[in-house]
């Protein structure tokens, strides 16, 4: 029973590899975020608590009165109409039920792969090495008597019988065009440990929202002078002779800076179009590839970096700009 925010996935894509390398600057990636709506006004649900099955039922009639059927062939023709590359997907939703407390749920409802359906195929679940960009958020699920519903039309159908325990789960996930898939470089997800629990035991949720880690390959120089600055980097966050780790975080955590350059270089001085200002840095892995003594290229050396936060510059721009919120707003997030 677990939240993650659509951003962590977007940004632990890392994206796709160029559609066509010797056309890169000429081909942008296309993307698009949809929310697919879980169906029902859970707001309206946990009003109802602790009366569960009341709550429960609410939320049944719910979804069939919104009727994802009708609603996922708008969504699929305003996709093929922009016809994005990659598409967040949020509130990627799955209903599930039992006809007994001992049955094995059955799945009623999925939104997403009726969304992809609906596509023809065209688009797919972002995969790399097995790892799939769709990440399960948080649950509730099939409860003997307290999230008991009452559907004979849907019901008598799948179980012969009128009622069943039902409950569902809800997160995010990436689509992509299915002849991109070769494109994918990596995909991995990330959570946030705080966590909110709305009902014990049945509805704790990891609360806000986590950035992904970064992936940075340093060139080391003759040197060897990058290597050393690493393995101290690493000595700080743990003494490998003492076994011994950092007492706390700014014993070992440091601050760094990416830039996106325009790529001009030579005589042209190049032009930072976009600057990071990252927080929190610690090294999560360190990756010193073959170290080979038979090659003539250059050692590489990549880092996978975890950090606390990341403000984009100049202050006041981009994220971390100031935001007015106004109080007593409830943002939603319903969809088509």
């Amino acid at each position: 029973m677990k939240l993650r925010a659509l951003l962590t996935l977007t940004l632990s894509l890392l994206l796709l590899a160029p559609i066509f390398p010797a056309q890169a600057d000429t081909q942008p990636i296309k993307v698009m975020s949809r929310n697919l709506y879980l169906g029902a006004d859970v707001g309206v649900a946990l009003a109802k608590i602790p009366n569960m099955p009341a709550a429960a039922q609410f939320m049944w009639d719910q979804v069939q009165k919104t009727d994802y059927s009708k609603r996922k062939k708008i969504l699929a023709d305003q996709i093929r109409a922009e016809s994005p590359d990659v598409i967040g997907i949020q509130e990627a939703t799955i209903w599930y039920c039992k006809a007994k407390f001992w049955s094995k749920k059955t799945e009623v409802f999925n939104f997403t792969q009726e969304l992809l359906a609906e596509l023809n195929g065209d688009y797919i679940i972002a995969e790399k090495d097995g790892v799939q960009t769709n990440n399960p958020g948080y649950s509730i699920g099939p409860i003997s008597f307290l999230t008991t519903v009452k559907d004979p039309e849907t019901f008598q159908k799948l179980f012969g019988q009128d009622k069943a325990d039902c409950g569902f789960q809800i997160g995010d996930a990436l689509i992509i065009k299915k002849e991109l898939s070769q494109y994918v470089n990596q995909v991995g997800n990330s959570e946030y440990e705080s966590i909110y629990k709305v009902v014990p035991t049945l509805m704790e949720i990891n609360r806000g929202y986590t950035w992904a880690d970064i992936t940075c390959n340093l060139r080391d120089d003759a040197g060897g002078n990058v290597t050393r600055l690493v393995g101290e980097q690493l000595q700080k966050q743990l003494d490998f002779a003492e076994m011994s780790s950092a007492s706390a975080g700014n014993d070992y955590k440091f601050t760094t800076m990416f830039e996106v350059l325009d790529g001009g270089n030579g005589a042209n001085v190049p032009v930072a179009l976009e600057t990071w200002e990252i927080y929190g840095c610690f090294l999560q892995g360190v990756n010193y590839g073959d170290m080979a003594y038979g090659s003539n290229e250059a050692a590489q050396i990549a880092l996978t970096i975890r950090f606390d936060n990341a403000l984009q510059t100049p202050p006041g721009s981009g994220v971390g700009a100031a935001i007015g919120r106004t109080l007593g707003d409830v943002a939603t997030g319903v969809g088509v």
